[in-house]
């Protein structure tokens, strides 16, 4: 039985491409970042959670870290599952990610991503429309196998929520 197309494509073991190198590292360290967003939208916390080395930080800022309060700090993959099932309150969720940039040094690497998030929920009669803009200040790091998540800094910079007609 083939595997599921999400595991071909998000996945972020160094043996899943034929690339080698530096474009090998930076494949893998994409994926990692683009599997959170579809493990998001697909309400898949615990392959989200799989992306991070199993005691994996998710720091959540609403606003610039260093300018504002830290709002919560996830530790550990049993923490992230729990967390993450919030997703479950959406009717749907749906996550562009757009620019992102990453510097390599070894097994370590930081990176950048911005991304929008629309989000959907239903009250009663009410449908409303969350849309987020978030910026990830990522720490990676890599085993023989594959890349993971170390540490991920959320920093919400936009969240407007209104009446939607979904």
């Amino acid at each position: 039985m083939p595997l599921p197309i999400s595991d071909l494509l998000y996945d972020p073991s160094l043996a899943n491409t034929s690339l080698g190198g530096e474009a090998t590292n930076r494949l893998c360290i994409q994926r990692l970042v683009d599997g959170w967003a579809h493990y998001t939208d697909r309400r898949l916390p615990v392959k989200k959670a799989e992306l991070f080395v199993p005691g994996g930080i998710v720091n959540n800022y609403e606003g610039e870290p260093g300018h504002t309060k830290l709002v919560s700090t996830l530790r550990g993959r049993a923490e992230l599952i729990k967390a993450l099932a919030v997703s479950n309150t959406y009717v749907i969720t749906f996550h562009f990610s757009g620019q992102s940039e990453i510097a390599i040094s070894g097994i370590r690497a930081v990176g950048e991503t911005y991304c929008v998030v629309n989000q959907i929920t239903q009250d009663d009669d009410e449908s409303k429309l969350q849309v987020l803009a978030i910026r990830y200040h990522d720490r990676f790091v890599r085993t023989v196998e594959r890349w993971f998540f170390d540490e991920r800094n959320l920093i919400l910079a936009i969240s407007d929520t209104r009446p939607s007609t979904a």
